[in-house]
Order: C-alpha cells, then structure tokens, then sequence
C-alpha cells in the first residue's frame, strides 16, 4: 500500500527531470557557447566579416546577433562576444557591446 502512495511522488520527479533535460536540450547554441571579452580594434564597415577583438580573429554573420542596448558597437567600444572556437576563428552567435568607446578610459 506505501508503495502506491509513493507512485505520484516518483511519477512527479521523473517529469520534472525530463522536462529540465528537454529545456537544456532546446536551447540555442549561444547558449553554450564560450565567450571572448575585449576591445574592438577593427571591423569592416558593413559588420559583417572579420573583426579584431584585442587581437582574436571573429567571424560575423548575418545570422550573428549584435546587443547595442548598452553603446554603439564601434572601434573602441569593449564587447562581449560568444560563440566557438573553430581554428584560429572565433565565430560569433552573438556579441554585447558592455561599454561604449565614450565611457571607456
């Protein structure tokens, strides 16, 4: 009879472990990716290409996500950028500029 009170409880948290599984699952690939802090040195004049971010190569795509919420994303402007490591190009899902090139010393 314990056993069948027990039932709901077990039933319960295996759903609850799966549905956790599935949500980490589903996510985005930016939401495992590794992230590169820095300074941007240079980028080309479109966005899209080859950017130096304190010396590292980042690719940027249309497919890239560029957050302005906080600064212009410009020469001089300190980013975030995350994405993956592929060779000695970090290709980027998404970069966040953290401080624009005005606020930084």
């Amino acid at each position: 009879m314990k056993t069948f009170r027990r039932l709901p409880a077990i039933a319960l948290v295996f759903m609850l472990t799966a549905a956790t599984a599935f949500a980490f699952a589903s996510r985005p690939p930016e939401v495992y990716g590794q992230k590169h802090h820095g300074i941007v040195v240079e980028m080309p004049k479109g966005r899209i290409g080859i950017w130096n971010i304190t010396g590292k190569r980042v690719e940027v795509t249309k497919a890239t996500t560029i957050d302005e919420e906080r600064g212009k994303a410009e020469a001089g402007a300190f980013v975030e950028a995350t994405g993956k490591e592929q060779g000695n190009i970090f290709r980027a899902y998404k970069i966040e500029v953290k401080l624009p090139k005005k606020e930084l010393p």
